[in-house]
């Protein structure tokens, strides 16, 4: 089974996502209780933009395992997509209470806060990414983008300089 999952995962992460479905399907039927397949099926539903599907992965995963940090910021991050913002929030602070340090789900937290016009909560959200991860330039180009829409065009002018210093192609 463990073959079959790095397998698929290496054709998920190759853009084969069809063909990763198509070695996850049985993969499901046969191992109806390993999170690790449901997520990854989630993520290659999520690729596809079968939100749907990805969602109902990703809360089959959570079942299995209640505290797969990753698939509660991978459920959020579904659900944002699909407009559940509220929803998206907390499978976010879900992912965070699990796991304090995972910068990538106090991003997708701030944005979630950005698109509901929260934008306090959004750039504290970016600045809690920053701080476990210095070099995240995504989380200082969001927390321009917030400081932008708040009016504070110096420090949005900063965070945005600061995002092409750690990654400058971006």
């Amino acid at each position: 089974m463990h073959k079959q999952i790095q397998s698929a995962f290496a054709l998920y992460s190759s853009g084969q996502i069809e063909k990763a479905l198509d070695l996850l399907k049985p993969l499901v039927d046969d191992y109806p209780n390993e999170a690790v397949i449901h997520n990854l099926s989630g993520a290659c539903y999520s690729s596809l933009g079968r939100l749907d599907d990805a969602v109902n992965c990703y809360k089959k995963a959570l079942i299995i395992k209640q505290d797969y940090a990753e698939v509660h910021n991978s459920l959020g991050a579904a659900l944002q997509a699909l407009g559940q913002l509220n929803d998206a929030v907390k499978s976010y602070k879900n992912s965070i209470a699990i796991s304090p340090d995972y910068a990538e789900a106090h991003n997708n937290l701030g944005n979630t806060f950005k698109e509901l016009e929260q934008l306090d909560a959004a750039i504290n959200c970016y600045e809690k990414a920053i701080a476990i991860n210095p070099n995240y330039h995504e989380a200082y180009n969001n927390l321009g983008v917030a400081f932008q829409r708040f009016g504070k065009m110096n420090f949005a002018v900063k965070s945005y300089e600061k995002a092409i210093e750690i990654a400058q192609d971006f």
